[in-house]
């Protein structure tokens, strides 16, 4: 229970020292254990930081209710472009109305900027991934669509997230009551869409930011994306590919060694079938994950509604909840959240992490036998990709004033 708020701040002492002070924009906390006050929230403990901000378990005042805060760090807040992407991922997921995208109670532009969002009991489909015992069949289909149906509130709003993959996807657990109907496999969570901080309008603008960095986790991007130009809805559906490929395969579709090697795969090569990877995937679960991976977007499902659609269809064949058996759910899809193609590919655990065991580094691929003439060729579309990238940063510094 949250003790009452001290109003004297006779606990003042509880605070560290400045000097040593974690979080110097936090005023004095108001009951011992707490970190400190944000407005109106009184921090109660950190739930984890990334490269952009902190997450903090937060007991809001007002309403006297438990939320999650998430804020971006000072130093940060003072560059507009990250405080501009911080501001739109609050705005962006406080539009869309949906059980599958995490709400937001509150914003705040202040010093630092910060946003109030839903409390969420659970973990990241990332951290499901690296635990035993494997996802179900059904539940591998119950998390895509889901998925599908929370991008489809948002791509209803003409708002593209741009960053689907499993660390922002948030398992939340359910706590049903109500029998399930006969024949009916009601899953044990609720997905939920997390950082809309990528996320933009389907308006004709690139994938690339102002200082040429092209936005996006590598492993997860539509090529179309990876290639900064134009991208819709259907960038989601590949990406959403992507994650159901990992989670039934146990492997990523697209690897390599960096961010440019992972894209050369999105670009020039074809995953095998899943059901190649793992024989208990059914055909037509095979079939799907092909058509959201086909590099040519017109050949993908146009819609996520119509993705629901299908999995429905699926779903309504399978029967029992078979286990999948990956042998190899640990080897490489960790790696997926720690590469990162520019400063804007960032996670914060919104919400308690469980604690993972390391997983084993891939042995890396040994070259094909083509040689030195294919070396050649790759690293000669890699330094184009990079000039590409710093000309387009050159331009836009140049001439981002007129």
């Amino acid at each position: 229970m949250i003790p009452p708020l001290n109003v004297r701040g006779t606990s003042r002492a509880i605070r560290a020292t400045p000097n040593r002070d974690p979080y110097p924009f936090l005023s004095p906390p108001q009951a011992p254990g707490e970190l400190g006050v944000l407005g109106g929230y009184r921090i109660l403990k950190l739930l984890g930081s990334g490269g952009m901000g902190f997450v903090f378990e937060a007991h809001e005042i007002a309403l006297r209710r438990r939320v999650a805060l998430k804020v971006l760090k000072p130093e940060l807040a003072l560059d507009a472009e990250n405080r501009e992407r911080f501001l739109r991922e609050a705005r962006a997921a406080a539009a869309i109305e949906s059980d599958h995208v995490v709400a937001v109670f509150h914003i705040k532009d202040a010093e630092p900027p910060y946003l109030a969002m839903q409390f969420l009991e659970g973990e990241t489909l990332q951290a499901r991934i690296e635990q035993s015992p494997p996802i179900t069949l059904r539940n591998a289909l119950e998390i895509a669509r889901q998925t599908a149906a929370g991008l489809a509130a948002a791509h209803a709003l003409g708002l593209i997230h741009r960053d689907i993959k499993p660390a922002n996807l948030w398992l939340e657990r359910r706590n049903d009551t109500h029998p399930p109907d006969a024949g009916c496999h009601p899953p044990p969570f609720r997905v939920k869409l997390l950082d809309f901080g990528l996320a933009r309008r389907i308006n004709g603008e690139t994938s690339l930011t102002s200082t040429g960095f092209i936005v996006g986790t590598p492993n997860f991007m539509a090529p179309e994306q990876a290639n900064g130009i134009e991208v819709d809805g259907r960038a989601d559906l590949f990406s959403l590919g992507c994650v159901l490929f990992t989670v039934l395969a146990g492997e990523l579709p697209f690897q390599g060694n960096s961010a440019l090697a992972v894209m050369m795969s999105l670009t020039h090569k074809t995953p095998p079938p899943v059901n190649e990877m793992n024989p208990d995937v059914p055909q037509s679960v095979a079939d799907l994950v092909a058509a959201l991976l086909e590099k040519d977007r017109e050949k993908r499902p146009q819609s996520a509604l119509e993705v629901v659609a299908s999995i429905d269809s699926i779903l309504a064949g399978i029967t029992g909840n078979a286990l999948l058996p990956l042998s190899s759910a640990n080897m490489t899809v960790h790696r997926a959240a720690e590469m990162s193609s520019g400063p804007e590919s960032d996670f914060t655990p919104p919400f308690p992490m469980p604690q993972r065991k390391p997983a084993p580094t891939p042995t890396p691929t040994p070259q094909a036998p083509e040689g030195r003439r294919t070396a050649l060729a790759t690293w000669l579309v890699i330094g184009s990709t990079i000039l590409v990238a710093v000309g387009v940063g050159i331009y836009r510094l140049l001439f981002a004033g007129e």
